[in-house]
């Protein structure tokens, strides 16, 4: 089994693309931030080529704080332009945070 291995991405608005193209060793990408995200196709595209990260994705979003976790091997949905806060949430079974 491979050691796991995590990289945490905090940044106020996305997720870039050399973020997901140098993770060589890193198969945890956690992106985590208090503001709204939204992601352009082109990293959903970087995703789809990297199934061997696991990817964690935590935000505020209307007042509340979401997680959505796409785990290593899942598909990736490329056919949108853009995928904001709630997207992720219904693509890939995001769970609202209650604390």
């Amino acid at each position: 089994m491979k050691e796991m291995k995590e990289i945490v991405i905090r940044t106020h608005y996305r997720l870039r693309l050399r973020d997901i193209n140098m993770c060589l060793v890193i198969l945890l990408v956690t992106f985590a931030s208090k503001d709204w995200n939204s992601f352009p196709q082109s990293v959903m595209l970087a995703l789809a080529g990297r199934r061997d990260l696991t990817v964690v994705f935590q935000y505020d979003y209307e007042g509340r704080t979401y997680k959505v976790t796409i785990s290593a091997g899942t598909p990736i949905h490329t056919g949108d332009n853009w995928y904001g806060p709630m997207r992720l949430v219904d693509l890939y079974d995001g769970v609202e945070i209650t604390e």
